[in-house]
């Protein structure tokens, strides 16, 4: 009987190995390109970081929902507001932000212009804003209500 080499089971580990790496690499980017966006997201204006400045310079009252624009979790909720900016006739002043968008500098920004204590972890936040001032922040939570979201700064 033929004795294999050593380096045999050595070549057989590393192409293993990298054929389970590009399995894992092309999945990943297989469900990346499924992801669908929001209803929400697609149904509101979008800003990032670096526009929200000159956004709120020009629309001083504003409604800024910050999440993961690629979430459903909180898609009940999201309907539900939809229905209660429409009612309301509030869409020119909605603004969705993109969670993933998000970096310190901007959190930072809010924090010493806003005079506010901002903080962003994970859960959908709405910005209310009036003359340019935040005048509330409300996280949400999965057991928020509609009914919590005051919107009487715009009526």
């Amino acid at each position: 009987m033929k004795k294999i080499p050593f380096k045999n089971y050595i070549y057989l580990i590393l192409i293993v190995a990298f054929t389970v790496f590009i399995t894992v690499v092309v999945a990943n980017l297989y469900k990346e390109s499924k992801r669908v966006e929001s209803d929400f997201y697609q149904f509101a204006n979008t800003i990032t970081n670096k526009e929200f400045d000159v956004y709120v310079t020009e629309y001083p009252d504003s409604i800024i929902y910050i999440y993961d624009k690629y979430s459903s979790e909180y898609k009940e909720f999201e309907s539900e507001l939809k229905e209660k900016i429409e009612t309301l006739y509030l869409k020119n002043n909605l603004i969705y932000m993109d969670k993933r968008e998000l970096s310190k500098k901007f959190v930072n920004n809010i924090k010493e212009n806003y005079n506010t204590d901002f903080k962003y972890n994970n859960k959908p936040i709405i910005l209310i804003l009036s003359d340019k001032e935040i005048i509330n922040i409300i996280e949400i939570d999965p057991t928020t209500s509609i009914d919590s979201v005051n919107l009487e700064a715009f009526e």
